[in-house]
């Protein structure tokens, strides 16, 4: 049977979190919610065998409107209300799959919440005042 390679998750600081306690001291709550929509955040807790945390994270609907802050509770961190919306997080997920298909260039892929694939997705960028937006066909 094949090792499975275990990955860190990246928080925004750059910092690699390899453990739950390296996770707590470096959280980004962004980073969180997004590895949650696209899953890692659930893989990453079962690699390790942090099976509680993987119970009640598995547990969570990702279009309640208090997922952010029961992700926060179960991984043990403060929950801080900063305005991000699950819908936007789980919109940038969804974009960033898509540039996936077309492009692995990380500079890209970070941009992906500011990414329109559609007229819709201009109109909602520039309603949300974005000066810099990508246009992907």
């Amino acid at each position: 049977m094949a090792k499975k390679i275990k990955f860190a998750l990246e928080m925004a600081n750059g910092v690699q979190v390899r453990t739950i306690e390296e996770l707590r001291d470096n959280f980004d709550q962004g980073k969180a919610m997004e590895y949650f929509v696209n899953g890692k955040l659930l893989e990453w807790l079962e690699d390790r065998y942090y099976d509680e945390e993987a119970e009640a994270i598995s547990d969570i609907e990702e279009n309640a409107p208090d997922a952010a802050k029961k992700i926060c509770e179960t991984l043990g961190v403060e929950y801080e209300d900063n305005g991000t919306d699950m819908n936007d997080v789980i919109d940038a997920a969804a974009k960033t799959a898509k540039l996936k298909k077309v492009t692995n260039d990380e500079a890209i892929l970070k941009n992906a919440a500011y990414t329109a694939f559609n007229q819709e997705d201009l109109a909602d960028l520039l309603d949300a005042g974005v000066k810099e937006i990508y246009l992907c066909t």
